[in-house]
């Protein structure tokens, strides 16, 4: 299996800039154009997506028989769907803002598995205070049982 390997190209001739950026794997190229305003890690986060949406929709022998674009309307709609998505997401899809947004879904998770214990560890103190209480209380009755029986063991004889 070979690698993917990552290529940028930047054209100046425009304003604003555009960049052209592909990953050639296995013989496929997958390439997109995008102007300033996407970073360089989200259009390869996108070729990735794409790349791998192709590769579990056509298998190896359809892909090694395709002339130029006959695989265009049947792959058309998720180029499409994925490219909106992108659009749509400028900052969601950036890696560092995934790796952020994911640090903060941990940190909100590890807070509120914080908030559990200590609910936790509440209900067991109140347990344990009833359970000391019920163990004084049942201390209090046998003394007072065993007190009575003295008393009552004594009148009669």
């Amino acid at each position: 299996m070979q690698m993917s390997k990552y290529f940028r190209y930047e054209i100046n001739l425009f304003k604003p800039r555009y960049y052209f950026h592909y990953i050639n794997t296995q013989g496929v190229t997958y390439m997109c154009m995008c102007d300033d305003k996407l970073t360089q890690d989200s259009a390869f986060a996108y070729l990735e997506d794409l790349k791998s949406v192709f590769l579990k929709t056509f298998d190896y022998r359809s892909i090694e028989g395709a002339y130029a674009y006959s695989l265009n309307e049947k792959f058309r709609e998720n180029i499409r769907g994925k490219m909106n998505y992108y659009n749509a997401n400028l900052n969601d899809s950036d890696s560092v803002s995934q790796l952020k947004k994911g640090v903060m879904d941990y940190k909100d998770n590890i807070l509120q598995a914080n908030d559990v214990l200590m609910e936790r560890g509440e209900k067991i103190n109140l347990i344990v205070k009833k359970a000391d209480n019920l163990r004084t209380e049942s201390m209090n009755y046998y003394g007072s049982v065993i007190l009575f029986n003295l008393i009552s063991l004594g009148k009669k004889s």
